[in-house]
């Protein structure tokens, strides 16, 4: 019996010793796929930093290229479409084995094109190209009624809506005739007024009645340049589907209703003693009310605030996307046709440029007081002819207002023209001011005689571009607002006061084809206008403080990623070149969209086809 007893004992023992076996060996089991998980999310997540670390690059070789004089941009190949220096650049080489490939970046800008978005280019956009909103608020200012005028070029605009964007930006509480001011919002039951001040981004005026997404923004919902994210690519590398590529839009779930509160609460959100009762949820899944601190909307549909994420202009182009009919609409545009492009490639908040000259430095001021200072300023950078002219017109001012035909008849006459030697007499005090450079054009001066600038000679025309590269009547280093006529759409430069629809079609044709000819640097100041012939010399005058060639605030998107499938991130950034070193005065997180474009066209150089457009099979 005794033995019996012990032997049953014996085989429990056994049993428990297999059952703490198979617990420890579950355990370890366990332990190593949290192991594999731990490695894999670690992996992942230094993808994710190694691309993040990438775009961010991006952004800082725009700085860098925004901080170079113009002079340093054209040796490296320009910013306007520079794949070489922006495309494709690797940052970290592949390690053996290693399936995603090297580490690299691209710096893109969107391609436009007979007025549509026509894919991307390799470089920066200025923000000078569009319409500031400012200087919409200043034009109104000095002529009522031009701001509304100016806004209404844009394709989509309404009266209604450009009254209204103006009653946001300008700071009294007046109402214009079908405007919005703070008594609309109170009506309409949300809990915000017009700003009255220029607004820090374009996504601020979503908040503006009856400005929509689409008018806006248009229906790029990826902020790709209208890359379609269901099209077949030319790279094996990146199929349908493409988790990295922007996808559909899923809609948005309703918003379950509730019953209305039967005392809402009241709150003063503008601070001037008048409370206001926040908006109540009902059954109506078309009311207007926003829910505070939400990106839904009771209908379900994205807050007007929400999901923006992004703006865009600009011109020239390496690979070519789909025409987006996306961006077109029922709405129809001040002239009667339909919104291609939306209006965050037409306007901006942030356009101003520097003045300064070839070589990065301030420019002189030809209203300087000291003459003798000045005229070894202009004798240092043009010669003493001209510095003499200019100094003897701020001393005696212009003798005789004449034509071009009365300049002297050839560049050896100009060169002998009376008083065209020696100093000036420094003791005599300058009794008259330049209002712009312009005033040097076609007037006589006594003691001198014709003037030595003229766009009838090829000297007296260098001469006058290259005082407008190194001096100034400016009274400011930096100047807001002026439009870009070399990359403005057609419609925004119907925007500008001054500008005839006859002026506007030989800026567009003329510029394409001195952009094509030796004489493209003729481009860097808005005079060309006057020289080829667009408008005249008063009217360029008028003009001289609305229009520009330059611009030192750029915008751009930097994709970082890998060569192969994989882990991206992009954002959008833009640099403020007026200061140095260059700051950066807006950032936007890109990468939840997702990687927003074929790696083909981020690398272009993949297929050693830089500078081609796509293949006519995936237009």
């Amino acid at each position: 019996m005794t033995r019996r007893k012990i032997s049953q004992r014996s085989g429990i023992a056994l049993l428990l010793v297999a059952i703490v076996v198979a617990i420890l060996s579950l355990g370890a089991i366990t332990l190593v796929a949290l192991m594999l998980v731990e490695r894999q999310a670690t992996t992942i997540r230094g993808d994710e930093i190694q691309v993040n670390q990438a775009a961010l690059s991006g952004v800082e070789l725009a700085r860098s290229v925004v901080a170079m004089s113009e002079t340093r941009r054209d040796r490296i190949g320009g910013i306007d479409n520079n794949p070489a220096y922006f495309a494709g650049i690797e940052l970290m080489p592949a390690p053996d084995g290693h399936l995603k490939g090297a580490v690299r970046l691209t710096v893109l800008a969107p391609k436009i094109e007979n007025g549509s978005l026509a894919g991307v280019r390799y470089g920066l956009v200025n923000e000078s190209a569009r319409l500031h909103l400012g200087t919409v608020l200043q034009w109104d200012n000095e002529n009522p009624g031009q701001g509304r005028k100016s806004l209404m070029s844009l394709p989509g605009m309404t009266p209604s809506i450009a009254d209204s964007l103006l009653d946001w930006i300008d700071a009294d509480k007046n109402t214009r005739p079908s405007g919005a001011e703070l008594d609309y919002y109170r009506r309409i039951g949300v809990p915000y007024g017009p700003r009255n001040a220029i607004p820090v981004s374009l996504e601020e005026l979503l908040l503006v009645r009856d400005v929509t997404r689409p008018l806006l923004f248009g229906n790029d919902e990826t902020f790709s340049y209208g890359f379609d994210p269901n099209r077949a690519t030319t790279s094996s590398q990146t199929t349908p589907g493409d988790p990295l590529m922007p996808q559909a839009p899923t809609p948005l779930p309703t918003v379950p209703t509730a019953a209305p509160v039967p005392n809402p609460p009241s709150i003063d959100p503008f601070g001037d003693g008048q409370s206001l009762t926040l908006p109540t949820v009902s059954d109506d899944s078309t009311s207007p009310a926003i829910f505070p601190g939400s990106d839904v909307e009771p209908n379900g549909a994205a807050s007007p605030i929400a999901g923006t994420g992004t703006e865009a202009t600009a011109s020239g182009g390496v690979f070519e996307s789909e025409s987006l009919s996306a961006l077109s609409s029922p709405s129809s545009s001040g002239t009667g046709g339909s919104v291609r492009i939306p209006w965050c490639y037409m306007l901006t908040t942030l356009s101003a440029e520097k003045e300064v000259n070839p070589e990065g430095v301030a420019k002189f001021d030809l209203n300087e007081p000291n003459l003798e200072f000045l005229y070894g300023q202009i004798e240092k950078a043009l010669d003493a002819s001209s510095a003499r002219f200019v100094i003897l017109y701020r001393q005696n001012g212009p003798s005789t207002i004449t034509t071009q035909a009365a300049t002297p008849a050839s560049e050896a006459a100009s060169e002998t023209a009376a008083g065209a030697t020696g100093k000036p007499d420094f003791s005599q005090p300058a009794r008259f001011r330049l209002a712009t450079s312009l005033d040097l054009l076609e007037v006589s001066v006594e003691g001198f005689g014709p003037s030595p600038f003229s766009f009838d000679q090829t000297r007296g025309k260098e001469r006058f571009y290259k005082l407008l590269d190194y001096g100034t009547t400016s009274p400011t280093v930096v100047i807001t607002g002026r439009l870009n006529i070399n990359e403005a759409l057609p419609d925004v430069l119907r925007a500008v006061p001054g500008l005839s629809e006859e002026s506007v079609s030989q800026i567009v044709s003329k510029r394409a084809a001195l952009a094509s000819s030796t004489r493209k640097a003729e481009l860097r100041h808005a005079v060309w206008i006057f020289a080829e012939g667009v408008v005249d010399l008063t009217s360029m005058k008028s003009l001289w403080d609305k229009i520009t060639g330059g611009g030192d605030v750029f915008r751009c998107q930097a994709i970082g990623f890998f060569d192969n499938q994989g882990t991206a991130s992009r954002c959008e950034a833009v640099i403020d070149g007026t200061t140095q070193p260059p700051r950066q005065v807006l950032f936007k997180d890109l990468t939840m969209y997702g990687r927003g474009f074929p790696i083909d066209v981020l690398k272009p150089n993949r297929n050693t086809q830089t500078g081609l457009d796509f293949p006519s099979s995936i237009r």
